[in-house]
């Protein structure tokens, strides 16, 4: 089955670490959040640079809210150079 992604924000001033990008391009590749899971898949690229953050959660959570079970990865931008 092809997958579906959304773009969240477009051309939008974003802070990513410590760095300020001019301009970025946010998709969402699925997210489910309710009161048991919490899947989350979102990348972040700004123009001239770049992926410049990926964020992946996958949690289940019990009746009191706490974390059951899951992962949580994100990869957030420091620096880059031209080679």
């Amino acid at each position: 089955d092809p997958e579906t992604y959304t773009i969240l924000d477009m051309d939008l001033l974003s802070k990513i670490g410590l760095k300020v990008f001019d301009r970025t391009l946010r998709i969402n590749h699925r997210s489910k959040v309710n009161l048991i899971e919490k899947r989350v898949e979102e990348e972040v690229y700004a123009i001239g640079v770049g992926l410049v953050e990926l964020i992946d959660t996958d949690l289940t959570y019990d009746v009191d809210g706490n974390i059951k079970s899951g992962r949580k990865y994100e990869q957030t931008y420091i620096e880059h150079g031209i080679e």
